[in-house]
């Protein structure tokens, strides 16, 4: 795995691309990546929770919304998720759709069939007579695409959290910003409340995949670090996460591999703001599986054990009346 070492600045990036070799001394001339097409047509997303100043994302809707579900129901509530779209074919060509390779589209009036856009246009442009054009699957009015940029509010999502979402749907990396105290151990912690907020961002819109990798990108940066979160977050993540969620258990599973006894000293403030419910399952997992501090530890393997989000996230959230942001006196 290739990582950015973590500087005085922190964590801005921990890559899962794949390393390529040079051993290969054989020319092979100049190859063309092929390009990535995102669709068509752009959105602007407003988001911003817990009373902050709203802020505008510009984004390709196409790819948003074939990411999530969540997404999907409030910009494209008509059209089959491609899961579930029967052998993920157009239409019209019967050829595979794959996005990201082409440009798709899909009927918005009736049955949400996905098309190659490609494959639209030379339906319209081979149509005979004046008619409206129609859906070639439901024979339908065809819904014709709008070009003004619509903006739609999402002010349940935290906008660090989807600012770290939408870094990754374009890029495949999990990046966290670098606008944090020069403080080394502040500085990680400040990554950690980034990461919180990105995995809950990824539970509410339904997207294992990304949430899964927020989970190992969280073990990256405990591995580089040696520093792990404070109280602060653990209370921010229990105030926001249900009490089966994977984010609880994955909190409570680090304290339990790693932790220290000095770590819960009652003469430390710090340990009063350890969350009540927190303490009491760690302590539930204590006398059912024992206490192992373990510093040599294989980060590929626990990725294995911690980092298995489920497809159905929608559990995974509390919805108490009135939230804070994180309290960074006690991190």
């Amino acid at each position: 795995m290739a990582k950015e070492k973590i500087s005085q600045r922190g964590p801005t990036l921990i890559s899962s691309k794949r390393n390529t070799s040079a051993a290969s001394k054989k020319p092979v001339g100049i190859r063309k990546k092929p390009s990535t097409k995102f669709g068509r047509k752009i959105v602007r997303i407003e988001v911003g929770a817990f009373g902050e100043e709203p802020t505008e994302f510009t984004v390709h809707e196409d790819l948003l919304c074939l990411a999530s579900p969540y997404f999907r129901a409030a910009l494209q509530p008509k059209r089959r998720a491609l899961e579930e779209d029967p052998d993920a074919e157009c239409g019209i060509c019967q050829d595979p759709l794959e996005p990201g390779v082409n440009d798709l589209t899909h009927c918005a009036a009736t049955c949400g069939k996905n098309f190659h856009y490609d494959c639209i246009q030379a339906w319209k442009a081979n149509k005979p007579g004046q008619g409206a054009l129609t859906c070639p699957n439901c024979r339908q009015g065809w819904v014709a695409e709008s070009n003004k940029i619509k903006t739609r509010a999402f002010h349940e999502l935290d906008k660090v959290g989807y600012s770290i979402y939408q870094e990754w749907l374009y890029r495949g990396h999990v990046c966290i910003p670098d606008d944090v105290p020069e403080d080394e151990s502040h500085n990680v912690n400040s990554s950690y409340g980034s990461l919180i907020k990105a995995y809950l961002v990824g539970v509410r819109v339904k997207d294992a995949k990304f949430a899964t990798a927020v989970v190992e990108t969280f073990l990256d940066v405990i591995k580089e670090s040696g520093i792990y979160p404070g109280p602060g977050y653990i209370q921010y993540a229990y105030d926001r996460a249900s009490p089966t969620s994977i984010l609880r258990r994955f909190l409570i599973q680090i304290y339990l591999k790693f932790g220290h006894a000095e770590w819960f000293d009652e003469s430390d403030p710090r340990f009063h703001r350890f969350p009540a419910e927190f303490m009491s399952n760690l302590v539930q997992e204590i006398f059912t599986h024992g206490f192992e501090c373990n510093k040599d530890w294989d980060v590929e393997e626990l990725k294995k054990e911690l980092c298995q989000v489920g497809k159905d996230c929608t559990g995974e959230l509390e919805e108490p009346e009135e939230l804070s942001d994180i309290d960074e006196e006690y991190l």
